[in-house]
């Protein structure tokens, strides 16, 4: 069912490397229930938090959505392809991705065999798209997975993304890219102080959010390797409300990230194992469960898409492994992870190493339709010390 979730993600390549076909409709409905419990001590002059949530769940395996892609030989090895993907909320019917029609991706590009792809548009980076073969979840299961500790990776989508990837050259691959303006929120930190900053669209491209994106991979036999690097740059100008203009920003910090990855596999199940640092911030959080808001917890990234902090540093680490069970996907995905204070954070009581430990199983009933069943722990839940979180669910999932 990884690789499903996989392809899923990267339908463009996929579709882009067959010759002329029709439009095609596709989609995930993905449906379940959990249970999670969050609790947290009174600490920096905040309340205790103690909370449970028994409720419905939407793309927990993956998420919710429904697209159109299609593809157009122009000839000579030349294809022009694109990809509309919508997110939603299967328990509800609401848009996902803030209510944008097609949220997930709204890619365009061009595929030629002997030089590459490029494409253009609101996509995941090439490293959230590469390491989602590195973790035993693929990037899914909520706070199970590698995005929980690894915040560059954790499923990142930004608007204005300009990536380009290499044909596949005995095994090795590699991509870059560059986002004009990213369209996400931005936390500016300066000593005690904090301002969250939405997503804007000024004419001057150094007004808004940019970031860059790389990854590279390797793949020979039992053996694949993945590295990546990602840097946000910050916007020079902050919203100040809809009766103010726009003010300056003086933070001018880079929340930088650089990740290795490998698996390797052993017939009957496949390793994988993860290391990472992060400097000066961090990228998109990860709430407790699914990802569910208000919980009282807060992420490391304090809800925005990009924390900008000089000397807001962590080190990650993950191991896992994964457990195919004969034929329709049915899988067992295992894995251990930590995030560990570093910079001036390693000397404030208020953080900790957080520690994740998840499992899910995979059961097919069908090509299109599978069982899933899932459980999470985290202690020092994004790295804020005494923070818990503890979820426990099971769903279904229908391809189309």
């Amino acid at each position: 069912m990884r690789k499903v979730v996989g392809l899923v993600a990267g339908c463009f390549v996929a579709g882009a490397a067959s010759a002329t076909s029709p439009v095609v409709l596709y989609g995930v409905v993905d449906t379940g229930i959990s249970y999670v419990h969050v609790s947290r001590d009174a600490i920096d002059g905040q309340i205790p938090v103690s909370a449970t949530q028994l409720g419905m769940d939407s793309g927990v395996q993956s998420g919710s959505r429904w697209g159109l892609r299609g593809t157009d030989d122009l000839g000579h090895g030349w294809t022009a392809a694109f990809v509309l993907e919508g997110g939603l909320n299967s328990a509800t019917g609401q848009p996902g991705q803030g209510g944008r029609a097609f949220g997930r991706q709204s890619i365009l590009g061009l595929v030629q065999e002997g030089f590459g792809q490029v494409y253009f548009g609101r996509q995941p980076t090439i490293s959230t798209n590469y390491f989602a073969a590195i973790d035993p979840f693929g990037e899914s299961f909520g706070q199970a997975n590698i995005g929980a500790s690894f915040g560059s990776v954790n499923t990142v989508r930004y608007d204005n993304l300009l990536q380009y990837q290499t044909p596949s050259w005995v095994g090795l691959q590699a991509g870059i890219g560059y986002s004009f303006n990213t369209g996400t929120s931005g936390l500016y930190r300066e000593g005690a102080g904090a301002e969250l900053a939405p997503r804007s669209d000024y004419f001057s491209t150094n007004s808004n959010m940019r970031a860059l994106t790389a990854a590279a991979r390797y793949a020979r036999g039992a053996l694949s390797i993945v590295a990546s690097y990602d840097r946000a740059f910050a916007a020079g100008l902050i919203p100040a409300g809809s009766d103010k203009a726009a003010v300056h920003n003086p933070n001018g910090v880079t929340p930088t990230a650089w990740i290795v990855g490998a698996t390797y596999s052993l017939g009957v199940v496949e390793l994988a194992a993860a290391f990472g640092q992060t400097f000066d911030g961090a990228f998109s959080g990860n709430g407790p469960g699914n990802g569910w808001s208000g919980s009282g917890l807060s992420t490391v990234s304090g809800g925005a898409g990009v924390l900008f902090d000089e000397g807001f540093d962590s080190q990650s680490a993950m191991i896992g492994f994964t457990l195919p069970f004969g034929g329709l996907g049915n899988e067992l995905m295992v894995s251990w992870q930590m995030q560990q204070p570093k910079g001036r954070l390693a000397s404030d009581s208020t953080f900790a190493t957080q520690s994740i430990i998840g499992a899910a199983y995979t059961y097919g009933l069908s090509k299109h339709v599978n069982l899933y069943f899932w459980a999470s722990y985290g202690n020092n839940f994004q790295m804020i010390s005494s923070a818990k979180s503890s979820v426990i669910g099971t769903g279904l999932r229908y391809l189309f």
